[in-house]
């Protein structure tokens, strides 16, 4: 805040800072402690690249479990179906000849 005097005070990191603006923009302390932000920034953008990475990789590993799911169910589905065609097939085949067996009592 300033004071009417040109004298701005400042907390960064817990410290106070008194200076007027000129001499607060060569400040070392404030350097340091633009830096240490320019750095947690890069560390906070670096950490939201590896998530967003994840998260892509993440979509394409679902994307291939689905076509992988898919892909089975599809293939149980047809299995299913012909062994289900074979087995009534034979049951209407056992039925012909349990009715020729009755029919010739």
């Amino acid at each position: 805040t300033a004071n009417g005097s040109g004298i701005k005070h400042r907390t960064l990191s817990g410290v106070s800072i008194s200076s007027s603006s000129t001499s607060l923009a060569t400040s070392p302390l404030l350097n340091i402690t633009r830096q240490q932000e320019k750095h947690e920034l890069q560390t906070l953008n670096d950490r939201l690249a590896v998530i967003i990475d994840t998260v892509r990789r993440l979509e394409q590993d679902n994307e291939k479990l689905r076509n992988i799911v898919k892909t089975s169910t599809q293939s149980f589905e047809t299995e299913t179906s012909k062994v289900k065609a074979l087995y009534e097939s034979e049951l209407g085949m056992f039925n012909y000849k349990l009715s020729i067996k009755f029919t010739s009592l």
